[in-house]
């Protein structure tokens, strides 16, 4: 427990908690949303056989939601940056994130009907 000034005066007791534990319910959702993000990538354009991994990737950890982080090229690798350059290659991905938030939103407004 730890006391925090409010807004406007005074003060509050919090009970803090480590980010890592708050984003815990939402791993398995997390962990659904990246299995249709591969597919749809892979549909779509060359993918590493390992794509998806877990773990507390620190752009995610304060996402109070469902979350995946997408890195599709390095610009290190003179192949991949190549393809970065390509309106081809930028469309196929583009089209692939959207479908899998499409079809991640479906699942979820499905599991929400009666």
């Amino acid at each position: 427990m730890r006391t925090l000034p409010q807004a406007g005066g005074g003060s509050r007791d919090v009970q803090l908690i480590l980010w890592e534990m708050a984003q815990a319910r939402h791993l398995a959702e997390s962990a659904v949303f990246a299995g249709l993000v591969e597919e749809e990538l892979r549909n779509r354009v060359e993918m590493s056989a390992r794509a998806i991994q877990q773990a507390p990737f620190r752009v995610l950890v304060a996402a109070n939601m469902p979350a995946v982080l997408v890195e599709m090229a390095f610009i290190s690798n003179p192949e991949q940056e190549t393809q970065l350059t390509s309106d081809t290659f930028k469309n196929q991905v583009v089209q692939a994130l959207l479908d899998a938030v499409m079809r991640y939103r479906a699942r979820l407004q499905g599991a929400r009907r009666p």
